[in-house]
């Protein structure tokens, strides 16, 4: 690799986010918890996780047991280990049990919401501009095949006030509009979206909540039923850290009986629809390796006895710190306010224009770190993931590395 590291912490020594409190120091322990390569900085647990070796182990386990006896495994123990997996991920989440499934991953989420929408000619979807690419592709397809419309509302950036972000986008709301669709955390922005705002003006005006809330799980508290959300998936593979192919859907329960199958398999009936649709139609959709559901409690367990709270608090302080060093670097505003909650353990900070263009992987090949580059409306910016693992040295990195190449 091309960087050594300075002999001193740059920027992140200032009078007012000093990040050198010995408290907020990730223990050798807890670094030593991860498989992650010694030599890089990881800053993008957002995107496909890191799943902590306890959990590695969890999930070996399983998949040692299945193949001593694969029908034996697959018929008594799958069933209740599912069960078992669900019923601790819905008060993880805050949902009853029974309103919630186990999906592939978020993207297989929305697909099956926009199908339960049952949209009509002139019907209208309601997004934010800041919506995930696979997602949004999802909804657009789903509306095009019923022959509604897809609007798209442009959203403040960089955020302040979330009266201001909410007055805007409702100004996209028609009499047409049936659905809002919108993040929980938006990918690009690494917005936390006021969703308990957002889903009650949505039901005072008789319109569904659809949300994506792929970045949600483990990253931020969630009460999902108390939200008053109508459909919400998420990933467990990110901010919880499972093994991969784990996500959920919760969908409210007045909406249960325009849940249909996007994959049929057994739990389909010709001739009589199932009372519990959500897991006749959703939970089994064939034979799937279902080792990384049985290993969802495992990573429940693991979050909570880092301790939980005390990690995000902390990872939250240097995801903060780390912006304010890049704004204050570069002169730049910072993306969104501190206050207010529209971030925890991700940020996004403003880059110079050209910047994405001019480093593209350098940051990876040159330096060592890993970590996503995008735009906002037309403004560069580096999205920042905090993860207990993760030093000051791997944030000073960062700052050291954006210095070194954009200034």
């Amino acid at each position: 690799m091309g960087w050594s590291g300075p002999d001193q912490p740059f920027l992140l020594q200032g009078q007012h986010y000093s990040m050198t409190d010995p408290k907020l120091e990730p223990t050798d322990a807890w670094r030593a918890h991860y498989s992650l390569d010694p030599d890089i900085a990881f800053l993008n647990h957002g995107s496909f996780g890191a799943v902590p070796i306890p959990i590695q182990k969890d999930f070996q386990e399983w998949h040692r047991q299945i193949e001593t006896n694969p029908v034996d495994f697959m018929v008594s123990v799958v069933p209740e280990g599912t069960d078992r997996a669900r019923t601790e991920l819905a008060k993880f989440v805050g949902v009853p049990a029974n309103q919630l499934a186990f999906v592939t991953n978020a993207t297989m989420g929305i697909n099956i919401f926009a199908r339960a929408l049952q949209l009509s000619t002139g019907d209208e979807v309601l997004a934010t501009s800041q919506e995930y690419g696979a997602t949004q592709k999802a909804m657009q397809y789903w509306a095009r095949q019923a022959g509604a419309n897809y609007h798209i509302q442009e959203v403040p950036f960089p955020a302040t006030d979330k009266e201001e972000w909410l007055d805007t986008f409702w100004k996209g709301v028609t009499p047409a509009t049936k659905a809002l669709f919108f993040s929980h955390i938006t990918a690009p922005t690494a917005f936390t979206l006021p969703l308990e705002e957002l889903c009650a003006r949505a039901r005072a005006e008789g319109i569904a909540t659809v949300v994506d809330g792929a970045h949600a799980p483990g990253n931020i508290n969630l009460s999902l039923e108390q939200s008053g959300v109508d459909f919400y998936t998420g990933n467990c593979h990110k901010w919880l850290s499972s093994p991969r192919g784990t996500g959920f859907i919760y969908v409210n329960e007045r909406f249960n009986k325009q849940l249909e199958p996007l994959v049929v398999s057994h739990g389909w009936d010709p001739e009589t629809r199932s009372d519990e649709p959500i897991k006749e139609y959703v939970n089994y959709q064939g034979t799937i390796d279902p080792c990384a559901r049985l290993s969802v409690p495992a990573a429940i367990q693991f979050l909570k006895d880092l301790p939980l709270q005390e990690a995000r608090k902390r990872n939250h302080h240097l995801a903060r710190s780390t912006r304010q060093a890049i704004a204050d670097l570069f002169g730049m505003p910072v993306t969104c306010a501190d206050d207010q909650g529209w971030f925890s353990q991700m940020v996004t900070a403003w880059l110079p224009p050209g910047s994405a263009e001019k480093i593209g992987t350098r940051l990876w090949t040159e330096y060592g770190i890993i970590i996503p580059l995008g735009s906002a409306k037309g403004v560069d910016l580096v999205r920042i993931s905090v993860k207990e693992y993760n030093s000051t040295e791997d944030l000073d990195r960062l700052v050291d590395a954006l210095r070194t190449e954009l200034m």
